[in-house]
């Protein structure tokens, strides 16, 4: 069993707190769509019900994604019903070889254009640690019952973060090794208009 080095988990995500970057280096997905959205989300709704999901190849950390590779995709969904509270469950689901015992850390980013780059700065909460609700041969899923974290200083409302935020950087360790992957919200904040303008149509 490979010991999880907390420092080196928090060094990680300082490296990207306060740098200036392009979304080119971002993880891409093969097929970004015409509207420009880096990370499509799709929705399913039924009656007061909706889903939203998506599936991102994760970030190049000295190591090629391998797009043909389902192991080397992170997939992230949202239960959602009719209500004032309408978040019900988050999921995060990846590579099934991710070290068990470390879990994953989510941490959510701000941008600001300077120019032809984007200043990035963590909010902060920092790198928040998520642990694996199920780790089998098959997979490591981390569920989040209504979006909240617990942690020292309170509840964390990671579905604010994902409203709030410009980018979430999602980071498992495999092997020893941090895999960071950074995803661009916009797209979850377009499906999420959507979705949120269905739930709020008065049912028949």
């Amino acid at each position: 069993m490979i010991k999880l080095d907390l420092n080196y988990i928090h060094k990680c995500f300082l490296s990207v707190s306060l740098i200036v970057i392009s979304f080119t280096s971002h993880s891409q997905e093969p097929g970004k769509n015409g509207l420009g959205i880096l990370h499509p989300w799709e929705a399913t709704c039924h009656q007061d019900r909706c889903v939203m999901d998506a599936t991102i190849l994760r970030g190049e950390q000295g190591a090629k994604a391998d797009q043909d590779n389902p192991n080397e995709y992170i997939w992230m969904g949202m239960k959602l019903k009719r209500g004032d509270a309408p978040l019900q469950l988050i999921t995060l689901s990846v590579d099934p070889k991710a070290q068990c015992n470390s879990g994953l850390f989510i941490a959510f980013t701000d941008t600001v254009r300077n120019g032809d780059a984007l200043n990035m700065k963590m909010d902060n909460n920092g790198a928040i640690p998520i642990p694996f609700t199920r780790c089998d041969s098959k997979s490591r899923l981390a569920e989040i019952p209504f979006g909240i974290v617990k942690s020292d200083k309170g509840n964390i409302h990671l579905f604010d973060k994902f409203n709030m935020s410009s980018t979430a950087i999602i980071l498992y360790v495999k092997e020893g090794r941090a895999y960071r992957t950074m995803v661009d919200l916009a797209g979850f904040k377009m499906k999420y208009s959507e979705v949120k303008s269905i739930l709020n149509t008065p049912s028949k």
